[in-house]
């Protein structure tokens, strides 16, 4: 197996780690269509912001119920084995203009991957921490009876290596209350050839159809079908792409829900990343929750719940839990994750 070369020595502390993630922005994993819909008669200044941000794991709630049985924990089908897409982090931000059919997402989010099988055979230690920041422009065309088409381009880093993750992992493990395995104990913690981290350019292109299906009284559903993609585009990396179909209900106010399928695949660009659970043309689902009781404040918050499968490429079910501010348009079209 080719590796890449040595990087030269570049330690990350935990806290470079979580400022690299928080300082771009946030929103969750859902791929619908946005359903927060302003009013119809729009002020003229017309700008609408909001943010998310989302921590997911593959230890979710009830994971007998959502992985697969080769995804549970071998001492307890109560527990996910914490390999494969084990942790991450989500911010974006998405600033949108409704009446010029304008948006511009911001996002960044963070990756823990860890090599399948470690708790049953040691040698099967390898990690690696990817960190993604990419700013997209969308552009929404009305095609009339309900329709919309929305075109996006992104560019960005994507960030793959020694993050300093393996310091997170273990001491949350250790400190967090939930458990997990601790370094002596089989917790991946090999980094390969990778000493520090190595960053390349990625691109996001995407295209989405929606249709509305219902307005009335603030409440509306919506669904959709769409492609997006992240490239990376440098000597290592991961690149992934997805097709989905979605569909979203809800009302501003009060809650929405949504469902999706989607068809992802994933590709590296060297030996580095070979050791991920990279699905390759694999089926998957999302399912959320998003609640506004708290609508009113000065800067409206709604908390919200995700449980994804084989999203980004990876082939694993992940666990999100959010929160959305303010109450702006969600991203119409955002990189796959």
């Amino acid at each position: 197996m080719t590796k890449p070369p040595r990087m030269s020595p570049n330690p990350r502390p935990i806290p470079l780690l979580i400022a690299s993630v928080f300082l771009v922005g946030l929103a969750p994993n859902a791929y619908a269509e946005p359903s927060r819909t302003p009013p119809e008669r729009p002020s003229k200044a017309n700008w609408s912001y909001m943010a998310n941000l989302g921590f997911s794991n593959d230890n979710l709630p009830g994971p007998q119920w959502f992985a697969p049985a080769d995804r549970l924990d071998p001492r307890s089908a109560a527990y996910a084995d914490d390999d494969g897409r084990t942790f991450g982090l989500v911010f974006e931000h998405a600033l949108t203009n409704e009446r010029r059919g304008l948006q511009f997402v911001v996002s960044s989010w963070y990756e823990m991957l860890t090599q399948d099988g470690a708790q049953e055979d040691v040698s099967r230690d390898r990690r690696a921490d990817v960190v993604n920041n990419i700013v997209q422009v969308n552009q929404r065309f009305d095609l009339g009876s309900g329709f919309s088409a929305f075109v996006g381009m992104g560019v960005g880093v994507q960030t793959v290596g020694d993050l300093g993750g393996i310091r997170l992992q273990s001491w949350w493990h250790r400190e967090g209350g939930f458990g997990g395995r601790l370094l002596d104990e089989g917790l991946q913690n090999d980094y390969g050839d990778m000493r520090g981290s190595v960053t390349v350019p990625a691109m996001s292109p995407g295209v989405r159809l929606g249709k509305r299906l219902g307005h009335e009284d603030g409440w509306n559903a919506r669904a959709a079908l769409g492609f997006s993609a992240l490239v990376a585009m440098g000597g290592s990396g991961l690149s992934f792409a997805l097709v989905d179909l979605n569909a979203r209900a809800g009302h501003p106010n009060v809650a929405d829900v949504w469902a999706g399928v989607f068809l992802s695949g994933g590709n590296t660009n060297d030996d580095y990343l070979r050791f991920a659970p990279i699905g390759h043309g694999a089926l998957g689902y999302e399912i959320g929750l998003a609640l506004h009781p708290l609508h009113n404040l000065h800067v409206p918050v709604s908390p919200y719940i995700t449980i994804q499968s084989n999203g980004s490429g990876l082939a694993d079910t992940t666990f999100t839990v959010g929160f959305l501010f303010c109450r702006g348009a969600w991203p119409w079209l955002r990189p796959p994750r």
